[in-house]
Protein backbone atom coordinates (compact mmCIF):
# COMPACT_ATOMS: atom_id res chain seq x y z
CA UNK A 1 0.00 0.00 0.00
CA UNK A 2 2.92 2.46 0.07
CA UNK A 3 3.18 2.13 -3.14
CA UNK A 4 -0.59 3.11 -3.78
CA UNK A 5 0.30 6.16 -1.54
CA UNK A 6 3.18 7.21 -3.42
CA UNK A 7 1.17 6.97 -6.85
CA UNK A 8 -1.92 9.61 -5.14
CA UNK A 9 0.12 11.67 -3.35
CA UNK A 10 2.09 12.34 -6.92
CA UNK A 11 -1.54 12.94 -8.38
CA UNK A 12 -2.32 14.66 -5.49
CA UNK A 13 0.37 17.19 -5.95
CA UNK A 14 -0.18 17.16 -9.62
CA UNK A 15 -3.80 18.52 -8.77
CA UNK A 16 -2.32 21.52 -6.68
CA UNK A 17 -0.44 22.38 -9.54
CA UNK A 18 -3.26 22.24 -12.01
CA UNK A 19 -6.22 23.35 -9.84
CA UNK A 20 -5.38 27.63 -10.01
CA UNK A 21 -5.10 27.29 -13.62
CA UNK A 22 -8.41 25.61 -13.76
CA UNK A 23 -10.03 27.98 -11.49
CA UNK A 24 -9.01 31.03 -13.58
CA UNK A 25 -11.14 29.38 -16.32
CA UNK A 26 -14.80 31.11 -15.19
CA UNK A 27 -18.26 30.61 -16.87
CA UNK A 28 -19.50 33.12 -19.69
CA UNK A 29 -21.69 34.68 -17.46
CA UNK A 30 -19.72 35.53 -14.30
CA UNK A 31 -16.76 36.71 -16.11
CA UNK A 32 -19.32 39.26 -18.00
CA UNK A 33 -21.08 40.03 -14.59
CA UNK A 34 -20.83 43.64 -12.45
CA UNK A 35 -18.08 43.57 -9.81
CA UNK A 36 -18.61 42.17 -6.64
CA UNK A 37 -18.84 45.43 -4.01
CA UNK A 38 -17.54 44.54 -0.84
CA UNK A 39 -19.55 45.07 2.05
CA UNK A 40 -17.08 46.81 4.18
CA UNK A 41 -16.09 50.43 4.15
CA UNK A 42 -12.75 51.04 1.75
CA UNK A 43 -10.02 52.78 3.69
CA UNK A 44 -7.02 54.86 1.98
CA UNK A 45 -3.69 52.75 2.93
CA UNK A 46 0.00 54.53 2.47
CA UNK A 47 1.27 52.21 -0.53
CA UNK A 48 3.56 49.12 0.58
CA UNK A 49 6.72 48.21 -1.35
CA UNK A 50 6.59 44.78 -3.23
CA UNK A 51 8.04 42.43 -1.79
CA UNK A 52 10.44 39.90 -3.48
CA UNK A 53 10.36 36.10 -2.51
CA UNK A 54 13.54 35.37 -0.46
CA UNK A 55 15.15 32.32 -1.66
CA UNK A 56 15.77 29.61 1.11
CA UNK A 57 19.46 29.54 1.92
CA UNK A 58 18.78 25.79 3.71
CA UNK A 59 20.87 22.93 2.06
CA UNK A 60 20.34 19.73 3.16
CA UNK A 61 23.74 18.12 4.41
CA UNK A 62 22.70 14.73 5.88
CA UNK A 63 19.79 12.17 7.13
CA UNK A 64 19.64 9.75 9.98
CA UNK A 65 16.98 7.08 8.92
CA UNK A 66 13.89 7.24 6.79
CA UNK A 67 12.00 4.50 4.78
CA UNK A 68 13.12 1.38 3.67
CA UNK A 69 12.56 0.01 0.33
CA UNK A 70 14.75 -2.22 -1.00
CA UNK A 71 17.53 -4.69 -0.26
CA UNK A 72 19.96 -6.39 -2.12
CA UNK A 73 22.47 -9.18 -1.05
CA UNK A 74 26.20 -10.28 -2.13
CA UNK A 75 28.63 -12.34 0.07
CA UNK A 76 28.75 -10.75 3.44
CA UNK A 77 26.90 -7.31 2.90
CA UNK A 78 23.64 -6.16 2.52
CA UNK A 79 22.86 -3.08 0.34
CA UNK A 80 19.72 -1.57 1.75
CA UNK A 81 17.60 1.31 0.68
CA UNK A 82 17.18 3.40 3.30
CA UNK A 83 15.46 6.93 2.84
CA UNK A 84 17.71 9.02 0.24
CA UNK A 85 20.79 6.97 0.96
CA UNK A 86 22.09 3.45 0.54
CA UNK A 87 23.30 1.82 3.83
CA UNK A 88 25.62 -0.82 4.48
CA UNK A 89 25.05 -3.80 6.50
CA UNK A 90 27.58 -6.70 7.42
CA UNK A 91 25.25 -9.80 7.67
CA UNK A 92 28.18 -12.37 8.18
CA UNK A 93 26.38 -12.51 11.54
CA UNK A 94 22.61 -12.48 10.59
CA UNK A 95 21.46 -12.25 14.46
CA UNK A 96 23.57 -9.31 15.28
CA UNK A 97 23.68 -7.18 10.99
CA UNK A 98 25.98 -4.08 11.69
CA UNK A 99 26.40 -1.09 9.62
CA UNK A 100 29.74 -0.67 8.63
CA UNK A 101 28.96 1.99 5.40
CA UNK A 102 26.82 4.53 3.74
CA UNK A 103 26.48 7.14 1.06
CA UNK A 104 25.88 10.77 1.35
CA UNK A 105 21.76 11.77 0.57
CA UNK A 106 20.93 10.89 -3.28
CA UNK A 107 18.62 13.66 -4.69
CA UNK A 108 15.07 11.83 -4.16
CA UNK A 109 14.16 8.72 -2.41
CA UNK A 110 15.66 5.22 -3.12
CA UNK A 111 13.86 2.89 -4.85
CA UNK A 112 15.33 0.18 -5.81
CA UNK A 113 19.14 -1.06 -5.53
CA UNK A 114 21.15 -4.26 -7.61
CA UNK A 115 24.58 -4.87 -6.17
CA UNK A 116 27.02 -6.80 -9.17
CA UNK A 117 30.73 -7.06 -8.22
CA UNK A 118 32.26 -3.68 -6.96
CA UNK A 119 29.54 -1.85 -8.63
CA UNK A 120 25.87 -1.13 -6.89
CA UNK A 121 23.18 0.58 -9.01
CA UNK A 122 20.47 2.72 -7.39
CA UNK A 123 16.95 3.46 -8.54
CA UNK A 124 16.77 7.10 -7.31
CA UNK A 125 13.02 8.32 -8.75
CA UNK A 126 13.10 11.22 -10.33
CA UNK A 127 16.63 11.61 -10.45
CA UNK A 128 17.27 8.49 -12.49
CA UNK A 129 19.74 5.46 -12.29
CA UNK A 130 23.24 6.18 -9.56
CA UNK A 131 26.04 4.04 -9.77
CA UNK A 132 28.30 3.57 -6.35
CA UNK A 133 31.51 2.44 -5.66
CA UNK A 134 31.34 -0.16 -2.94
CA UNK A 135 34.92 -1.93 -3.41
CA UNK A 136 35.02 -1.10 -0.08
CA UNK A 137 31.81 -1.54 1.56
CA UNK A 138 32.86 0.89 4.43
CA UNK A 139 33.09 3.57 2.04
CA UNK A 140 30.84 3.52 -0.62
CA UNK A 141 31.10 6.17 -3.00
CA UNK A 142 28.66 7.48 -6.14
CA UNK A 143 31.00 7.61 -9.08
CA UNK A 144 28.35 8.54 -12.35
CA UNK A 145 24.78 9.34 -12.56
CA UNK A 146 22.51 8.95 -15.54
CA UNK A 147 19.05 11.09 -15.47
CA UNK A 148 16.29 7.86 -17.27
CA UNK A 149 13.57 10.02 -18.35
CA UNK A 150 10.79 8.68 -15.92
CA UNK A 151 10.47 7.67 -12.28
CA UNK A 152 13.47 5.15 -11.64
CA UNK A 153 11.25 2.24 -9.38
CA UNK A 154 14.02 -0.70 -9.75
CA UNK A 155 16.97 -1.93 -11.03
CA UNK A 156 18.63 -5.39 -11.91
CA UNK A 157 22.10 -5.48 -13.44
CA UNK A 158 23.16 -8.23 -15.98
CA UNK A 159 27.13 -7.83 -17.57
CA UNK A 160 27.89 -4.02 -18.12
CA UNK A 161 24.04 -3.35 -18.68
CA UNK A 162 21.78 -1.69 -15.70
CA UNK A 163 18.05 -2.18 -16.48
CA UNK A 164 15.88 0.17 -15.21
CA UNK A 165 12.29 -0.32 -14.13
CA UNK A 166 11.84 3.40 -14.89
CA UNK A 167 7.60 4.14 -14.01
CA UNK A 168 5.89 5.55 -16.78
CA UNK A 169 8.50 5.44 -19.46
CA UNK A 170 8.96 1.57 -19.23
CA UNK A 171 12.17 -0.05 -19.54
CA UNK A 172 15.70 1.92 -19.85
CA UNK A 173 18.98 0.03 -20.93
CA UNK A 174 22.39 2.18 -19.87
CA UNK A 175 25.53 1.03 -20.81
CA UNK A 176 27.24 0.60 -17.14
CA UNK A 177 30.97 0.04 -19.40
CA UNK A 178 31.96 3.85 -18.23
CA UNK A 179 30.72 3.57 -15.07
CA UNK A 180 31.75 7.34 -14.52
CA UNK A 181 29.46 8.22 -17.69
CA UNK A 182 26.44 5.61 -17.60
CA UNK A 183 24.77 6.18 -21.08
CA UNK A 184 21.40 4.87 -22.10
CA UNK A 185 21.48 2.36 -25.30
CA UNK A 186 18.13 1.30 -25.63
CA UNK A 187 14.21 1.13 -24.20
CA UNK A 188 10.94 -1.16 -24.43
CA UNK A 189 7.35 -0.67 -23.26
CA UNK A 190 7.82 3.37 -22.71
CA UNK A 191 3.75 3.75 -22.95
CA UNK A 192 3.87 0.94 -19.99
CA UNK A 193 4.45 1.98 -15.53
CA UNK A 194 7.46 -0.57 -14.92
CA UNK A 195 7.89 -1.08 -11.20
CA UNK A 196 10.14 -4.22 -11.55
CA UNK A 197 12.53 -5.94 -13.91
CA UNK A 198 14.66 -9.34 -13.59
CA UNK A 199 17.02 -10.52 -16.25
CA UNK A 200 17.55 -14.23 -17.24
CA UNK A 201 19.43 -14.94 -19.80
CA UNK A 202 18.67 -12.96 -22.92
CA UNK A 203 15.15 -12.29 -21.45
CA UNK A 204 14.09 -8.98 -19.35
CA UNK A 205 10.62 -9.64 -17.46
CA UNK A 206 8.49 -6.88 -16.48
CA UNK A 207 6.18 -6.23 -13.51
CA UNK A 208 3.84 -4.11 -15.13
CA UNK A 209 1.20 -2.64 -12.63
CA UNK A 210 -2.09 -3.45 -14.51
CA UNK A 211 -0.98 -4.57 -17.15
CA UNK A 212 0.95 -7.78 -15.65
CA UNK A 213 3.66 -9.26 -16.75
CA UNK A 214 6.05 -8.60 -20.10
CA UNK A 215 8.71 -9.75 -21.77
CA UNK A 216 11.76 -8.35 -23.82
CA UNK A 217 14.34 -9.75 -25.71
CA UNK A 218 17.57 -8.13 -24.75
CA UNK A 219 19.89 -10.26 -26.63
CA UNK A 220 21.09 -6.53 -28.59
CA UNK A 221 20.71 -4.79 -25.51
CA UNK A 222 21.05 -1.67 -27.93
CA UNK A 223 17.79 -2.53 -29.36
CA UNK A 224 15.19 -4.27 -26.88
CA UNK A 225 12.19 -6.09 -28.79
CA UNK A 226 9.17 -6.48 -27.33
CA UNK A 227 8.18 -10.30 -26.86
CA UNK A 228 5.43 -11.29 -25.29
CA UNK A 229 2.77 -10.52 -22.14
CA UNK A 230 0.50 -12.34 -19.88
CA UNK A 231 -2.09 -9.82 -18.31
CA UNK A 232 -2.37 -11.11 -14.71
CA UNK A 233 -5.51 -10.72 -13.03
CA UNK A 234 -3.86 -8.19 -9.77
CA UNK A 235 -1.21 -5.41 -9.68
CA UNK A 236 2.10 -6.81 -10.70
CA UNK A 237 4.34 -4.86 -8.28
CA UNK A 238 7.37 -7.35 -7.79
CA UNK A 239 8.91 -10.11 -10.62
CA UNK A 240 11.84 -12.75 -9.84
CA UNK A 241 12.54 -15.26 -12.34
CA UNK A 242 14.13 -18.79 -12.19
CA UNK A 243 14.36 -21.77 -14.44
CA UNK A 244 12.19 -20.35 -17.05
CA UNK A 245 9.61 -19.92 -14.41
CA UNK A 246 8.85 -16.28 -13.84
CA UNK A 247 7.44 -15.29 -10.11
CA UNK A 248 5.04 -12.34 -10.06
CA UNK A 249 3.94 -10.01 -6.98
CA UNK A 250 0.51 -9.73 -7.96
CA UNK A 251 -1.11 -7.31 -5.39
CA UNK A 252 -4.53 -8.32 -3.56
CA UNK A 253 -4.05 -11.15 -5.99
CA UNK A 254 -0.85 -13.30 -4.18
CA UNK A 255 1.55 -14.39 -6.30
CA UNK A 256 1.28 -15.89 -9.65
CA UNK A 257 3.79 -19.04 -11.27
CA UNK A 258 4.06 -18.31 -14.87
CA UNK A 259 5.98 -20.70 -17.20
CA UNK A 260 7.88 -18.48 -19.49
CA UNK A 261 10.00 -21.36 -21.63
CA UNK A 262 8.16 -19.83 -24.64
CA UNK A 263 8.75 -15.84 -23.52
CA UNK A 264 5.97 -15.05 -26.08
CA UNK A 265 3.77 -16.84 -25.11
CA UNK A 266 3.48 -17.33 -21.38
CA UNK A 267 1.15 -19.44 -19.45
CA UNK A 268 0.09 -19.27 -15.77
CA UNK A 269 1.30 -22.22 -14.42
CA UNK A 270 0.05 -21.53 -10.47
CA UNK A 271 -0.65 -19.00 -7.69
CA UNK A 272 -0.97 -18.30 -4.37
CA UNK A 273 -3.38 -16.24 -2.76
CA UNK A 274 -1.49 -14.39 0.20
CA UNK A 275 -2.95 -13.32 3.57
CA UNK A 276 -1.68 -9.41 2.77
CA UNK A 277 -0.54 -7.46 -0.43
CA UNK A 278 2.14 -9.10 -2.33
CA UNK A 279 4.40 -6.49 -3.51
CA UNK A 280 8.19 -8.16 -4.07
CA UNK A 281 9.24 -11.63 -4.31
CA UNK A 282 12.77 -13.51 -4.26
CA UNK A 283 13.18 -17.14 -5.11
CA UNK A 284 16.36 -19.16 -4.56
CA UNK A 285 16.12 -23.06 -5.25
CA UNK A 286 12.33 -24.21 -4.71
CA UNK A 287 11.45 -21.63 -2.54
CA UNK A 288 10.03 -18.27 -2.78
CA UNK A 289 9.97 -15.34 -0.34
CA UNK A 290 7.43 -13.12 -0.66
CA UNK A 291 7.02 -9.72 0.81
CA UNK A 292 3.26 -9.57 1.62
CA UNK A 293 2.73 -5.78 2.93
CA UNK A 294 0.92 -5.80 6.08
CA UNK A 295 0.75 -9.28 5.58
CA UNK A 296 5.23 -10.04 6.70
CA UNK A 297 6.99 -12.31 4.82
CA UNK A 298 5.47 -15.46 3.21
CA UNK A 299 7.42 -18.75 2.76
CA UNK A 300 6.53 -20.72 0.30
CA UNK A 301 7.46 -24.02 -1.77
CA UNK A 302 7.49 -24.03 -4.68
CA UNK A 303 8.71 -27.21 -6.09
CA UNK A 304 5.16 -27.93 -7.85
CA UNK A 305 5.32 -24.87 -9.70
CA UNK A 306 1.14 -25.50 -10.20
CA UNK A 307 0.49 -26.44 -6.13
CA UNK A 308 2.55 -23.84 -4.49
CA UNK A 309 2.46 -24.62 -0.42
CA UNK A 310 2.63 -21.84 2.27
CA UNK A 311 5.57 -22.77 4.63
CA UNK A 312 5.02 -20.07 7.36
CA UNK A 313 5.17 -16.69 7.71
CA UNK A 314 6.66 -14.22 9.86
CA UNK A 315 4.69 -10.60 10.19
CA UNK A 316 5.72 -6.89 12.65
CA UNK A 317 3.05 -5.55 13.72
CA UNK A 318 1.93 -2.32 12.30
CA UNK A 319 5.27 -3.25 9.73
CA UNK A 320 4.79 -3.26 5.27
CA UNK A 321 7.27 -5.37 4.08
CA UNK A 322 7.56 -4.06 0.44
CA UNK A 323 10.60 -5.52 -0.78
CA UNK A 324 12.38 -9.00 0.23
CA UNK A 325 16.36 -10.30 -0.73
CA UNK A 326 17.37 -14.41 -0.30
Amino acid sequence: MTRHIKILSRIFILWVFLAPAFALVQPAETRAGPPRQSAAPQVDSPAQPERTPERSSLQMVGQVGGRTEDVAVQGDYAYVAVGLRLVVLDVSEPVTPTEVGSTISFPQFVEGVAVSGTLACVADGMAGLWVVDVSDPSAPVEIGAYDTPGYAEGVAVAGQYAYVADGHYGLRVVDLSNPAHPAETGYAYPLNYVFDVAVEGNTAYLSVAGAGLLMADISDPAHPVELGSLDTPGYAYGVAVLDNMAYVADGWRGLRVVDVSDPAHPVEAGSYSTPGWAFDVAVVGSTAYVADAFGGLRVLDVSDPGQPVELGGYEVPGAHAGRVAA
